[in-house]
Order: structure tokens, then sequence, then C-alpha cells
């Protein structure tokens, strides 16, 4: 897993890229942190993510139960393909909002 952490808005963007796989599993509470930290809304950017597995589902979990926690809303954007699949079979859009 690739990723950027960019600012726009007064939005944190985290843009995942290529695929989220259980060895990434590692970093996933860096990034949450550096996510979180700014306190302001979250948007992850999944245009670039071509692959994600049952890890990149806990590590989404993760990421909104911080969220969530503090107040911050969360989004999710440019899902497609097979990840779009992924998601909606996981009823992840009662958890994010999808753009």
């Amino acid at each position: 897993m690739r990723y950027e952490i960019t600012t726009e808005n007064a939005t944190t963007i985290l843009k995942v890229i290529d695929e989220i796989v259980a060895s990434d599993k590692e970093i996933f509470t860096t990034i949450i942190d550096k996510v979180v930290e700014p306190k302001q809304a979250i948007r992850i950017d999944m245009s670039e993510l071509s692959y994600m597995d049952s890890a990149g589902l806990g590590f989404l979990l993760s990421l909104w139960q911080v969220a969530n926690k503090t107040n911050l809303p969360a989004s999710i954007s440019g899902v497609t393909g097979e990840v779009k699949e992924l998601l909606e079979l996981s009823n992840f859009k009662i958890l994010f909002t999808f753009e």
C-alpha cells in the first residue's frame, strides 16, 4: 500500500494507492494517527486503489471508529470496480458517506 496525505478546504485527504492487504497492517495505526491528528473532516480517496482484502476492511473500520469517537466526519471518494463491490457487500455505506 502506498498513500499520500494532503489537506484541502479543511479536509484531510488520505489517498490510498495500489492495494490494501494484510501485509500492510504494520502501518495502519501510523496512518490513522496522521489522518486524525489535524482534527478535521476526513476523505479517503480510493481512485487509484485496485485491490483490497479483508485487512483493508479492518483498516477502514478502525479509521471510522477513531473518527467517530472524535466526531470527525469521514467519507470515501473515487471507489470503483471490485473494491466498490466489496464495500457495498460489507455495508460500509452505513459508516461512511460515499462521494
